[in-house]
């Protein structure tokens, strides 16, 4: 059971940014963090831990990129490893949420977001609607 006061973290895993959002159980909100740009691993991965060490999230939602009819896209498999990768290196626990659509609503309320890039707008919109959502989980 998740705790009402929890914070929740989200990752749009993506080749060339990762977004990050951090959304609140209570208020079921998420907002956008800073993405990180996707160079030597190392490097990003750093950046990744640090960013839960001080928002400290009780566990995270990456983002599953599945086909208009439900079935998993080549990106899939990619997004997959991240979340393995994730539970590693931060020990917390992980869920994937669907993110079809995330990057075309995140273009629509990009104008809210000052300074915000879009794969971190795309990771609240998914965490935001995880939240509010019954949280089914996708295996």
């Amino acid at each position: 059971m998740t705790d009402q006061n929890a914070l929740i973290m989200g990752f749009d895993w993506g080749t060339r940014h990762i977004g990050m959002a951090i959304g609140q159980v209570l208020t079921k909100t998420a907002m956008p963090l800073k993405s990180i740009k996707v160079t030597e691993s190392e490097y990003y991965w750093q950046q990744i831990v640090h960013a839960i060490a001080n928002w400290q999230p009780q566990s995270c939602v990456v983002g599953l990129p599945l086909n208009i009819d439900g079935s998993e896209s080549p990106s899939s498999k990619q997004s997959r490893n991240f979340a393995r990768q994730l539970i590693q290196r931060s020990g917390l626990s992980c869920v994937f949420a669907d993110e079809r659509f995330s990057t075309y609503a995140a273009h629509e309320v990009i104008r809210e977001y000052r300074g915000a890039d879009i794969d971190s707008i795309a990771a609240a919109y998914f965490l935001g609607s995880w939240l509010r959502s019954d949280r089914s989980f996708i295996a």
